[in-house]
């Protein structure tokens, strides 16, 4: 985990995660409602993941310093013109989905990034969708912490800063550390018994 986290870092994290560990998953995206609208208007291949980051609420953890608790909606949208109902030829091929929907949550659950806390699922539902699409969500709770707002700095080595002269020449610093000459043998607080 990194100290400043931003959640666009998240998002290409969990991209990475779903396309390397879902082979089913074809296509990832940020969400904006592609499954309401036509193909031709947000085309996307038949099997895609989209991802929704919302804050449930902010908690400030210093100056300019907050921790953001996330949820993150993970959408699953599945094309197919089978039908699900009872009796259909292809239902088998319709409730294809469901496996694809289990190994996501088997992937997310408990895992944390770089840029996200632990993953832990919080909610699960349907989400509406044009004809031929069946889509569900998984909500996943997380922590991204947020510098974002702090001044940026540099870390500058001054073991041996060099020093300006009044002329603005620089005079290299000679290495002075050892200033103290080391200490003489300490002699024994008791002196050896004699037998």
């Amino acid at each position: 985990m990194i100290d400043n986290q931003d959640w666009t870092g998240a998002y290409k994290e969990l991209c990475d995660i779903i396309t390397s560990e879902v082979e089913e998953v074809k296509h990832t995206d940020l969400w904006y409602e592609q499954v309401s609208h036509d193909m031709d208007e947000y085309p996307y291949p038949p099997s895609s993941v989209f991802f929704d980051f919302n804050a449930s609420s902010i908690e400030t953890i210093g100056i300019k310093a907050q921790d953001m608790s996330m949820q993150i909606r993970v959408i699953y949208a599945f094309d197919t013109l089978s039908d699900t109902f009872k009796g259909s030829l292809n239902q088998s091929i319709a409730l294809s989905f469901n496996p694809v929907l289990r190994k996501i949550h088997k992937v997310l659950q408990n895992k944390s990034g770089d840029n996200f806390s632990s993953l832990n699922r919080i909610g699960f539902g349907r989400v509406p969708a044009v004809n031929g699409c069946i889509c569900y969500a998984q909500t996943y709770a997380c922590i991204i912490r947020d510098y974002s707002a702090t001044d940026e700095t540099e870390t500058v080595d001054m073991t041996n800063p060099p020093i300006i002269l009044h002329d603005g020449a620089i005079q290299p610093v000679v290495d002075i550390t050892p200033l103290v000459p080391p200490a003489p043998e300490a002699e024994p607080l008791f002196p050896p018994i004699q037998m």
